[in-house]
């Protein structure tokens, strides 16, 4: 006899299959690798998973919810699309493997940004930033390999209306780790949006919040360093409006907390998502 599991344990059996072994084992061996190279290589080989894989146990998991232990095919009363739905909207909330599976490599952004320091992380930063040109994470176009397809999955996701930069909050200690401009940290969403202006005149526009500050008197001053002499009434206008906002910043002796999710502002529909990647 089959017992037939509720929809949240079959999710997670689901996760535990097919992302978690993925991701862990990354991880796993990035932290006990010595050799960059080979940590690059393995990142390569088992981030993400191939469609095809994706596509058959997808058709597994359809004919044994359909059929049950049945070889023969049976009439399927309810579309795989109602099935998979989350729970509020008649669905059993499984969520579909290809969904899932652009959620382990969206996670891959917020490992990113929690885990500087650690092997794999300089090995990314080493290879594929530019200090040339910015982007929320760094990626090399011209160099192969799997980390182009987890760049582009930020680009994949606004298809379903999931800004992935903007799920990622910091919280302020010192400045070591979040990035004054591009990561969001002051606001509902980061400040070189917020101030397109300003962010075309800064000179690095990577740097972090430390490096746009200063202990004065036992007070925080913010300086700026911008690529050309002089502000238009526009720039002028909006330095104005980004120090009114700074004026509210406490700095702390504790470091950066970077990139937790933020689920509260996800609507019902992207549940399933965000709660594959929140950690």
């Amino acid at each position: 006899m089959v017992v037939m599991a509720d929809g949240e344990s079959y999710r997670w059996c689901v996760m535990v299959v097919v992302a978690t072994k993925i991701e862990s084992s990354v991880a796993t061996q990035l932290e006990s690798s010595s050799d960059p190279s080979e940590s690059s290589t393995q990142l390569e080989k088992r981030a993400g998973a191939p469609n095809n894989v994706l596509n058959c146990l997808e058709r597994i998991r359809r004919n044994f919810l359909w059929n049950g232990p049945s070889d023969k095919s049976k009439i399927r009363w309810i579309s795989w699309d109602v099935i998979t739905a989350t729970k509020d909207k008649g669905g059993l909330g499984l969520g579909k493997l290809k969904e899932i599976n652009m959620a382990m490599l969206a996670k891959w952004w917020w490992k990113l940004k929690v885990e500087k320091g650690n092997l794999w992380t300089r090995v990314i930063w080493g290879i594929h930033h530019c200090s040339r040109s910015w982007s929320y994470i760094p990626v090399n176009v011209r160099v192969p390999g799997i980390w182009k397809n987890i760049h582009k999955i930020g680009d994949d996701l606004l298809k379903y209306n999931i800004d992935l930069p903007n799920l990622m909050i910091g919280k302020v200690g010192y400045g070591d780790r979040i990035r004054f401009w591009v990561d969001k940290w002051l606001g509902e969403v980061s400040l070189h949006n917020m101030f397109p202006l300003l962010f075309s005149k800064e000179s690095n526009k990577l740097c972090t919040i430390g490096e746009r500050y200063q202990r004065l008197g036992g007070g925080i001053t913010w300086f700026w360093s911008w690529e050309a002499i002089g502000l238009s009434a526009q720039e002028e206008m909006e330095l104005n409006n980004l120090s009114r906002l700074l004026m509210d910043v406490t700095i702390t002796m504790c470091s950066d907390t970077c990139c937790s999710i933020q689920i509260s502002s996800i609507s019902t529909r992207r549940d399933l998502f965000v709660r594959s990647i929140a950690p």
